[in-house]
């Protein structure tokens, strides 16, 4: 918790608003997605009766160590979710993007994968989880548009993030499975064999530790991409862009 505090402190001192950008394409960014507002109530409304007042007992398996873990629905939900404000972000960035496909890693419940998944101009988006319970209540509880076509995928992620890719070929990536620098370089290797209809990947929590921040330090330094953004709650990257390399620290 020290560490994100003198971290959050670090970031406001540095991010910028719109008057301190020069690329059109960040600007752009930054009036269309980060800050136009978006309000979808039935969504909300929906969101809170499936998952925030669900009271119903639940018990899965902790992929990760091996757990046991009784809780209820309600409680995970809280836990797990990165809330409203970010998957609104999500959102709009998918549809700033114009992308048909979308990919996140890490299901948990399906909150983010129900709210994403009412992006206008979406058609498919995949969620990978590695926990079979959490899958398949995922699976029960999440809701979307009939014309858009989902898939919760069980399974490691190290085991099934590559055959994933090339079987969806997401213009998206959202990583949220595993909050490891490990686990990120994995990801990212992948992405560079098998991303080739790739417009954005959005690396999740990169204060969450040391060990985060330093994967996401070793993304802003890697000539492969050109622009990188961060957000503080995220780190974007901009993996097809055609410029001379940047990195912008943009408040959210």
């Amino acid at each position: 918790m020290f560490f994100r505090i003198i971290e959050y402190l670090r970031y406001h001192w540095h991010a910028k608003n719109a008057h301190g950008i020069h690329s059109p394409f960040v600007f752009s960014f930054y009036n269309e997605v980060l800050r136009r507002k978006l309000r979808l109530s039935a969504i909300e409304r929906q969101v809170k009766q499936q998952y925030l007042n669900n009271g119903e007992a639940i018990e899965f398996k902790d992929p990760k160590t091996g757990e046991i873990i009784t809780t209820t629905i309600q409680s995970l939900a809280k836990r797990t979710w990165s809330g409203k404000s970010f998957s609104y972000f999500l959102i709009k960035l998918c549809e700033w993007l114009q992308v048909n496909t979308f990919l996140e890693t890490g299901t948990a419940l399906g909150i983010t994968f129900s709210m994403v998944s009412h992006a206008q101009g979406l058609k498919r988006i995949y969620s990978i989880e590695g926990s079979s319970e959490l899958a398949e209540k995922a699976r029960q509880l999440s809701f979307k548009p009939k014309d858009v076509e989902s898939f919760i995928l069980q399974g490691q992620v190290r085991k099934i993030f590559s055959q994933v890719l090339q079987e969806s070929s997401p213009e998206i990536v959202f990583l949220d499975a595993d909050h490891r620098s490990e686990t990120i370089h994995f990801y990212l290797e992948e992405l560079k064999k098998h991303g080739e209809n790739i417009k954005a990947i959005v690396i999740h929590d990169i204060y969450w530790s040391a060990d985060m921040n330093e994967a996401w330090q070793t993304v802003i330094r890697d000539p492969d991409y050109a622009l990188t953004i961060d957000c503080f709650h995220a780190g974007i990257i901009f993996p097809s862009r055609d410029m001379v390399k940047q990195h912008f620290v943009l408040k959210y």
